[in-house]
């Protein structure tokens, strides 16, 4: 999980013991206390975790730190977090804890997105993979709304594209429909659309070929347009 620029510089002391500490006890980044912890020191810091994410009354820049770390280690309470969180997404606790530095929009979906994809082997040794793939797919159904540029997109594994194809062609057409109405977006919809559609390609190119050129007639952008590569009929 790279953080894009946090709402809270100083963590409370719970989440600067579980995330900004390593396991031999210095100092150190939340992206790196998940990745070591992934040989093994997940299961000492795994519960107190999962406290934290729960606590209402901690901070939601740490209760998001939680989240992350959960997913990262394959946890099924962390994947649930995710799904639960994409039910109501504008009032959970954590939504603007986290901004992109590119648009300035709210990022947690899309690197909570970054972990949930990385964490496909954990997850497979745990036994929580059909949570991992359903935690992926409640992302999706956000992705014609909220930002995730290539975040989700470049981290779908081809199995877990092919296990979730149906999913990942809805998600494709309900960003399609909201850029033919024209309306104000935020971020970089029409890439962050393009990478969903290129994911597909590996699963199913005839489909995500006809996608291409109906986001081209969309009117996309340079960066769209190049995202998504030979996939149109028409090349720029």
């Amino acid at each position: 999980m790279c953080m894009g620029t946090p709402s809270r510089d100083t963590p409370g002391p719970v989440a600067r013991r579980l995330f900004f500490t390593d396991f031999q006890g210095n100092p150190a980044e939340p992206e790196d206390v998940s990745i070591d912890g992934l040989d093994g020191g997940w299961a000492e810091r795994e519960p107190d975790a999962i406290a934290l994410l729960r606590d209402s009354s901690a901070h939601p820049y740490d209760r998001f730190l939680a989240c992350t770390a959960l997913c990262a280690w394959g946890s099924a309470v962390g994947y649930q977090a995710v799904i639960d969180a994409t039910a109501n997404p504008d009032s959970v606790v954590w939504r603007e804890q986290s901004a992109d530095r590119r648009f300035g929009v709210d990022d947690t979906f899309a690197l909570l997105a970054e972990d949930i994809g990385r964490s496909i082997d954990i997850a497979r040794q745990r036994g929580t993979n059909t949570e991992r793939l359903a935690a992926q797919a409640a992302l999706l159904g956000l992705t014609g709304r909220y930002f995730f540029d290539r975040r989700l997109s470049q981290s779908m594994f081809e199995s877990d594209v092919r296990a979730l194809a149906t999913t990942l062609a809805a998600a494709i057409d309900a960003g399609i429909a909201r850029l033919r109405t024209g309306e104000p977006v935020g971020f970089d919809l029409s890439t962050q659309i393009a990478g969903l559609i290129g994911a597909l390609a590996r699963v199913d190119p005839a489909r995500a070929r006809r996608d291409a050129n109906a986001l081209l007639a969309t009117g996309p952008n340079d960066r769209a347009v190049r995202e998504l590569g030979d996939l149109t009929d028409i090349q720029s």
